[in-house]
């Protein structure tokens, strides 16, 4: 098992409620050589019914070449922010959407403007259960 930090400390709000704030291209998690992960989110502020969703993708591009579509999809539903520490698993050989290459968030609101204070560590298995 290994550390990574996903997401540093961030605060963001949002105005519209039907848009979402994607994670930073650049900042996105490469996990490549794992298969299992634990999503470790630690709230310390979030208003107006702030959700997140982690999604997956096997290419870092953001839309599949010749459409309008993203090639990340949910590795778990999406989640209402509440200030504390949540941790989510999600096991190759059990999920609907299994990890892929590469791991990013996205946030948004549920009918109001919102705000939010978090980071995202993410505790990754290697690819045949060896360290």
């Amino acid at each position: 098992m290994e550390g990574h930090l996903l997401s540093d400390w961030l605060s963001l709000r949002g105005q519209d409620t039907s848009a979402s704030i994607v994670q930073t291209a650049h900042t996105w998690l490469d996990i490549g050589a794992y298969e299992d992960l634990q999503l470790i989110l630690d709230v310390r502020e979030t208003t107006g019914g702030t959700t997140i969703v982690y999604e997956t993708s096997p290419t870092r591009e953001d839309t599949q070449p010749g459409t309008a579509a993203s090639s990340f999809r949910p590795l778990l539903p999406k989640i209402t922010l509440a200030t504390g520490v949540r941790t989510d698993v999600v096991l190759a050989v059990t999920a609907n959407i299994p990890p892929a290459r590469f791991v990013r968030w996205r946030l948004g609101g549920n009918g109001s403007p919102w705000s939010a204070t978090f980071r995202v560590w993410v505790a990754a298995y290697a690819l045949g259960g060896s360290t």
